[in-house]
């Protein structure tokens, strides 16, 4: 079975700046600056605990501002912020319950926020 996972734009630089350390990495900077603010990047998990270290080699397909066409990397991503990571199932399964309830989740998202604000460490990956 496939492990896909989604990140948003956010997320996406978070990995690329952990991904510095590993073997496959992206430029921080370029995606920072090309990557659509409001896009969502999925990723598949390719290699399982890369190297028998604590990562994953994974395929990324990149949404980049005014661009229709995907981006496709392979980076080294750390396996405990790939498992923080939403599954598209996950996402799906979310979106749904917007549709039927969207003002609880106006709420969740506002104390998703607060919450995010209130870590102190900044590797936040959840949103």
């Amino acid at each position: 079975m496939t492990d896909v996972r989604v990140a948003s734009s956010n997320q996406m630089i978070l990995l690329a700046s952990h991904s510095e350390k590993f073997n496959r990495s992206i430029d921080v900077d370029y995606v920072s600056e090309k990557l659509d603010p409001h896009g969502f990047n999925v990723m598949e998990l390719v290699l399982p605990f890369h190297n028998e270290q604590n990562h994953h080699r994974v395929e990324v397909l990149m949404k980049f501002t005014d661009d229709d066409e995907a981006h496709q990397a392979f980076i080294d991503v750390p396996s405990d912020m790939w498992e923080r990571l939403k599954t598209y199932e996950e996402i799906e399964e979310m979106l749904t319950d917007m549709k039927r309830d969207p003002i609880s989740w106006k709420e969740k998202i506002a104390a998703e926020v607060e919450r995010q604000l209130g870590e102190i460490d900044g590797d936040v990956i959840e949103e």
